[in-house]
Formats: structure tokens, C-alpha cells, sequence
């Protein structure tokens, strides 16, 4: 899982995204508004619904680069 969200969070950075979500289990998603849009169904606190730092079924692992 580490290799995809390594390759997930290079593409989201040579885009310009200030942050990126890996869902069920190794699809990368990532927009220009996400910073506006990954909260809005709420923070999961089903722990099951995570793996490996990658998010499941319907469930975003969110991801956000720290700025220089």
C-alpha cells in the first residue's frame, strides 16, 4: 500500500493539489477544491473501514502536503 500512496501523492503534487485521498484500497483521488469538498460527508470513525493508511469502499484515507 505504501507504493500506491507514494505514486498517488506524486501525481496529486506534479498537478499542483494541496491534497489527495486514496479510496478502496488504490484508487488515487484528488481535485483543484478538494480542500473544500473531502469533509463534507463527515469524518469516519470506523476504523475498520481504513486499512493500511488507504481508505475502503466509500471510505477517502486523505492525505494533505505540508507547505514549505
Amino acid at each position: 500500500m505504501d507504493a500506491t500512496i507514494r505514486r498517488c501523492a506524486l501525481v496529486a503534487r506534479d498537478i499542483g493539489y494541496d491534497y489527495f485521498a486514496v479510496q478502496y484500497y488504490g484508487e488515487c483521488w484528488s481535485s483543484f477544491d478538494a480542500a473544500g469538498n473531502y469533509g463534507r460527508h463527515g469524518k469516519q470513525i470506523n476504523l475498520d473501514k481504513c486499512w493500511s493508511n488507504v481508505g475502503g469502499p466509500n471510505t477517502n484515507f486523505v492525505y494533505k502536503f505540508l507547505q514549505d
